[in-house]
């Protein structure tokens, strides 16, 4: 969970560090016209690309450590009826089943 958050946080503060990173070179540029807006729109589709990849690896591994989480249980749940049939059933072969069944 920890890790998470400061996934979390990193992220936002990339997104931060773009974005301001953005605005100053628009606004400290010497140059004007053409070349410098290709020269930002260039810049800033990359550091989309690279804040869109890292969203993406942790979107990739939250969702890894929740399937892995709910498999888990899953299988706790599996095994635990498991172990009740299996006790059901030794118990009804030992004559002992703690119910009471009526044969007619």
């Amino acid at each position: 969970m920890e890790q998470r958050n400061e996934s979390i946080q990193f992220v936002l503060g990339l997104s931060l560090g773009v974005v301001a990173g953005v605005v100053a070179t628009i606004l400290l540029t010497p140059q004007a016209g053409r070349r410098t807006r290709q020269e930002l729109k260039e810049t800033t589709l990359q550091e989309a690309d690279t804040v869109t990849d890292r969203i993406m690896r942790i979107l990739e591994e939250e969702a890894e450590r929740l399937a892995r989480r709910v498999g888990d249980e899953l299988l706790d749940v599996g095994r635990s009826f498991f172990e009740r049939q299996q006790a059901d059933l030794r118990a009804g072969l030992d004559g002992d089943s703690g119910r009471d069944y009526q044969y007619e």
